[in-house]
């Protein structure tokens, strides 16, 4: 037995034409069918209309149970489809991210390729300045072209800052992606906990055999997970134009490191 049936707003017109009663009646009289009851006795208008909404339910039930039958042959597929689908929404997700991340990255290059063509232009100057006639006027007009040195200075620095926080921002956003992981983000958090608790335990001269089994148990779901995400720690890590230097311009020991600018 259905627990539910059409009614049709077509159908206003027809009710309207019938007194209360009669309504009620019919409206008794179709609940009764849908239970395969017998149906209580209406007047001759009434009988027509229930001859009428009828062949509507009829029809709406051969309708129905043909939409089951087609779903149930699509189920037979749905696995299929549903991989195809979900493949495909993934790859729309990661385009969409890569987008976003691309836009970023754009931002990042046109901020460095602003600083670095400052940076070229201060050395074509230099080097006009060196090839320019001996005498106190050429000095003079040489000295009036010649940058601000803090102002040097100040792009220089800007110029490396902006190199150095796109490596690192990159590094960051695919931790930030691989912390939506739940074993990747409880691994990661389980090691920061456990190696600075490590280190004071070394110190202290204390028994560390249960904090090395416990880092290296978070280590291990830390790199199957990042199997699975198909991730490796130079991911994680920031990809520095100039290893040397790490992007500062300057070696550890303090001395200027090769991509430094020259004549800076």
């Amino acid at each position: 037995m259905k627990r539910s049936f059409i009614l049709y707003t077509d159908y206003e017109e027809l009710f309207a034409r019938l007194g209360a009663e009669e309504c009620g009646n019919l409206m008794f009289a179709l609940f009764a069918r849908m239970r395969g009851g017998e149906h209580p006795k209406l007047g001759e208008a009434a009988e027509m209309l229930f001859a009428v909404i009828s062949a509507q339910l009829d029809r709406d039930g051969k309708r129905y149970d043909e939409t089951c039958k087609k779903r149930a042959e699509a189920g037979k597929l749905g696995g299929i489809v549903s991989g195809k689908v979900r493949k495909a929404s993934c790859k729309a997700n990661e385009a969409n991210e890569a987008e976003n991340e691309n836009d970023t990255e754009n931002e990042y290059d046109t901020e460095y390729d602003t600083e670095n063509e400052k940076i070229k232009e201060r050395k074509k100057e230099i080097k006009t300045e060196r090839k320019a006639p001996a005498g106190a006027a050429a000095r003079k007009g040489a000295r009036s072209r010649r940058q601000d040195p803090t102002e040097e200075r100040a792009a220089r620095e800007r110029f490396y800052s902006i190199r150095r926080q796109k490596a690192e921002d990159s590094a960051e956003r695919i931790r930030q992606k691989a912390m939506l992981d739940e074993t990747f983000a409880e691994a990661e958090r389980e090691i920061k906990r456990t190696e600075p608790a490590l280190a004071r335990a070394e110190v202290k001269g204390e028994d560390t055999a249960a904090l090395e089994k416990v880092l290296a148990a978070a280590k291990k779901r830390r790199a199957f997970a990042m199997l699975r995400l198909r991730l490796t720690e130079s991911d994680l890590r920031p990809k520095y134009a100039c290893k040397k230097c790490s992007d500062t311009g300057f070696l550890p020991d303090g001395h200027p490191c090769d991509c430094y600018p020259e004549d800076g």
